[in-house]
């Protein structure tokens, strides 16, 4: 069995999330209790009460909450081949890698989170996901209409799309015309699109002054479909907030390196994706510790292995 674990990024939040865990696993709890003492807000709040979530948190919390994950399952499941992240999760699989500093890491998600709710009052704007495996029909429409782009190819039949809201309305109109089933999108901005062009170079200002470590688990960019190196790393996640994001590319790179299981840390929801993508991957998500205890036993018995 050769893992990758996945690391999930805004949507996968939800109030008292990490209740289970905080109150259960010492290691979870230790990240955490670290994690809050760098913020401005009660973390431990947010992951263990129904208190609800705030746009301008959601980005630290939510990378809190998959470190602490990560640190308290690794020591019981087989070591990871690789880890990625989409989006946001890209800075919590830095961090699990040892690359970034949980501190730093933190610092800099408080810092893009800022940046990008800024660029998204500068206009109004939206996202669509897109249900077709006709993907160069959809590209084909948006560069026709114009100011609305492909963000996020996330399965051979998902691609998600962002832009003005005037232009997506537009778009959705002629994908209606053509069959084309898609679904307006709660997000509050285009992200991954040109829309956040104005978030890259304040973001790269933050990132030159992070230290980065080699780390210990290679972890794959789903931008730049590439290894992040200390080298590559600040060029990438500057960039990425206004660059598609290519989910489904990355898994299949992570197939050709023989990876055979994915491991989602939090509500699955890159599993779906894993799914749809149709790739043969083994696959599952640990949100609650009966999920661990069940993966666990399910690796005895059927690999013979245990963590």
């Amino acid at each position: 069995m050769s893992i990758a674990y996945l690391f999930n990024g805004q949507g996968a939040e939800s109030p008292a999330m990490g209740i289970n865990f905080y109150q259960n696993s010492l290691m979870f709890k230790q990240v955490i209790d670290t994690a809050n003492a760098e913020l401005d807000f009660d973390l431990v709040a947010y992951l263990t009460t129904e208190t609800p979530w705030l746009p301008e948190h959601v980005q630290p919390a939510l990378v809190a909450y998959s470190v602490a994950l990560y640190q308290a399952v690794q020591t019981q499941l087989p070591p990871a081949k690789a880890l990625i992240g989409l989006s946001l999760g890209e800075y919590s699989a830095l961090i699990a890698s040892g690359m970034l500093g949980l501190k730093s890491g933190l610092q800099l998600v408080v810092r893009r989170g800022e940046l990008m709710t800024q660029a998204a009052k500068q206009i109004e704007s939206g996202m669509l996901a897109v249900m077709t495996t006709e993907q160069a029909t959809v590209e084909a429409l948006c560069q026709r209409i114009g100011q609305v782009w492909p963000a996020n190819y996330n399965t051979p039949k998902q691609l998600v799309v962002g832009g003005q809201q005037e232009a997506l309305d537009q778009l959705q109109a002629a994908l209606l015309e053509q069959g084309i089933k898609s679904i307006p999108l709660p997000v509050a901005g285009s992200f991954h699109t040109p829309l956040m062009a104005s978030v890259v170079a304040p973001l790269q200002e933050a990132l030159d002054a992070t230290e980065f470590q080699p780390g210990r688990v290679p972890v794959l960019s789903t931008t730049q479909n590439t290894r992040f190196t200390p080298q590559n790393v600040r060029a990438i996640l500057a960039a990425q907030v206004a660059q598609p994001t290519h989910f489904v590319d990355g898994l299949m790179r992570l197939q050709q390196q023989g990876v055979d299981t994915t491991i989602e840390l939090g509500q699955p929801k890159l599993v779906k994706m894993v799914k749809q993508s149709r790739l043969g991957f083994t696959t599952a998500s640990i949100a609650d510790p009966i999920d661990l205890t069940n993966l666990i036993k399910q690796s005895e018995e059927t690999h013979g292995i245990k963590g």
